[in-house]
């Protein structure tokens, strides 16, 4: 029950503040990336994504590209960071891809643990304010809490927390 009250309130959410993808195409952000998942094509995908053959070739220009990801994630929104990933490639590799083969490769294929863990906290963002505005019911003049619902708020500002643990203690081992 607590967990269909949340999507309905996220769904709620993301219709309000009409969070689209970057591409501006109307769907939610995400949505791309989950109709490629139920597609099942993640391993054709992959062996024939032009990232993960540049991978590993010892260019020096294409290194510091995908180095300058991993460095500013945490600062940059992944979609931005494609954009401009995007354009570096075009530029210095003649390379031209699209905005969504760029992030499959980041999150699906690269898989750095630094650029996965900041998309989940991006995404567990706002599920943590949804969680919130659950806690209190108001019913006819009287304001109680859920405890059901502050248990699963709490719980999710404990998870938020640890990936910043987890993100602050990586940035210690990478210096």
């Amino acid at each position: 029950m607590i967990l269909r009250k949340l999507v309905f309130s996220l769904s709620i959410y993301l219709t309000r503040n009409k969070t689209m993808s970057s591409e501006n195409d109307g769907g939610i952000a995400g949505d791309i990336d989950r109709e490629s998942e139920r597609e099942g094509g993640r391993d054709m995908e992959h062996a024939k994504c032009k990232l993960c053959e540049y991978t590993g070739c010892g260019n020096y220009k294409f290194t510091e590209i995908m180095n300058f990801v991993s460095e500013n994630v945490n600062e940059v929104h992944i979609d931005e960071l494609c954009s401009q990933v995007k354009q570096s490639l075009q530029e210095h590799l003649s390379l031209t891809l699209s905005h969504k083969q760029i992030k499959t490769h980041f999150l699906y294929h690269q898989c750095d643990q630094k650029i996965i863990l900041n998309n989940i906290l991006r995404e567990l963002v706002p599920l943590v304010s949804v969680a919130r505005c659950n806690c209190v019911v108001t019913q006819e003049n009287a304001t109680t809490i859920d405890p059901k619902s502050m248990t699963m708020y709490l719980d999710t500002v404990k998870q938020v927390m640890g990936i910043y643990k987890h993100l602050d203690a990586m940035k210690g081992y990478r210096k």
